[in-house]
């Protein structure tokens, strides 16, 4: 039980670095569709777990346009699989 967990936030790691990584290919003008199907999935895992987040930090508009949620999203999962490899 421990491992699978492990592996789904492992999952999850993955999933919100890829969200990031869209995003910046996004906003240096690359031709991807917000309205793809994949890319609608992507947000509709990582927006769940970014959001509590986001509430928590100031507006990217007053952190030179930076989002700082996926990092402190993927620091706590990484916090949770330290956690769940000490159980």
């Amino acid at each position: 039980m421990q491992m699978f967990l492990f592996y789904v936030l492992k999952t999850l790691s993955f999933l919100l670095l890829l969200d990031v990584g869209l995003s910046w290919a996004m906003a240096a003008g690359a031709r991807i569709s917000r309205s793809n199907p994949l890319v609608k999935l992507l947000h509709s895992i990582t927006e769940p777990i970014l959001t509590p987040f986001r509430r928590l930090l100031p507006h990217p508009s007053k952190t030179a346009n930076f989002d700082l949620a996926p990092m402190l999203a993927l620091l706590s999962i990484i916090v949770l699989q330290n956690l769940i490899l000490g159980l």
